[in-house]
């Protein structure tokens, strides 16, 4: 197996640790100005999510190696857990491009200097972005997907290429069509789970109400340690939770349809738009029952 190094880029490395240094400082910062419960549990969890979120690209910069043997393209990270092979006999044609990514960002972090994550590159189109330069960048089509690289030794890749009869050709860009949510299981399952959640939060409260299992006097807000700040009566909290299930229910509706749109684009990030309204759904339906178990 044959080793084909990256290119040199420290500028991914730099952009992660400074945006992440920056966001946790602001959040930080905004965070000791607020006495409200449910903001700083929101807050936290963003840190965490954040946080997770820019790990994973730090490390995946550092740790990522391209790979060669008679069969495939390898392209690992964190040590060989994270593996794509490209087969060659599977490789339609290749193409190649210098400087700035002529393109969208759909996930991901770069453009000028680097390029990791899902773009969507004019004339190209939707790609999967390995790349820690962008001065010399060569673009693998393989069936639907695309897959860009920036190795060291350019020519070197090429030159297997061209043995193994793989065209250098400027492919006509397809629009790809939008997935049918309402058919993918990977979409239908969280969808379901978050639809459940939001019901549950919105007619739980009320089934209590209705069978007077709930004190005349509930609490409505907290402040950051929990402890109780307004009191209302029952009907109110009932009527308090039921708003936070419509917020939940208009928030799912957007992430549908932010999903719907980028499903056009790339399945993964359709998928990623509803986890979102599944984080928060899920926190809000914790800290219900937390109310409910404490008062």
């Amino acid at each position: 197996m044959k080793y084909i190094k990256p290119c040199k880029s420290i500028f991914l490395a730099i952009d992660v640790i400074l945006v992440s240094v920056l966001v946790n400082m602001v959040t930080l910062v905004i965070g000791n100005y607020i006495n409200t419960y449910t903001i700083i549990v929101f807050f936290k969890v963003f840190l965490v999510v954040f946080n997770l979120y820019q790990i994973y690209y730090l490390l995946k910069c550092i740790t990522l190696k391209y790979y060669y043997d008679e069969d495939n393209l390898y392209i690992t990270a964190f040590n060989g857990l994270k593996k794509v092979s490209i087969p060659f006999k599977e490789m339609d044609m290749y193409q190649k491009s210098e400087g700035e990514i002529n393109g969208i960002k759909l996930s991901g972090y770069g453009k000028n200097k680097f390029a990791f994550g899902i773009f969507f590159v004019e004339n190209i189109g939707t790609t999967n972005m390995y790349c820690t330069s962008t001065e010399n960048v060569i673009y693998i089509k393989i069936k639907e997907m695309i897959y860009a690289i920036s190795p060291e030794n350019v020519k070197e890749i090429e030159d297997k290429l061209r043995s193994l009869n793989i065209p250098f050709e400027h492919w006509a860009y397809q629009k790809n069509k939008r997935l049918n949510l309402g058919k993918d299981r990977h979409f239908m399952i969280p969808f379901v789970i978050v639809t459940i959640v939001i019901l549950a939060m919105t007619i739980v409260p009320f089934i209590f109400y209705w069978k007077d299992m709930l004190p005349a006097k509930m609490p409505l807000s907290f402040d950051a340690k929990f402890n109780p700040i307004v009191y209302g009566t029952a009907k109110g909290f009932a009527f308090k939770q039921m708003m936070y299930g419509a917020y939940n229910m208009i928030i799912l509706f957007c992430m549908y349809y932010v999903s719907y749109f980028y499903s056009k684009y790339s399945r993964k990030l359709a998928y990623k738009y509803i986890y979102i309204s599944l984080i928060i759904s899920s926190v809000f339906f914790i800290i219900q029952i937390r109310i409910l178990q404490l008062f």
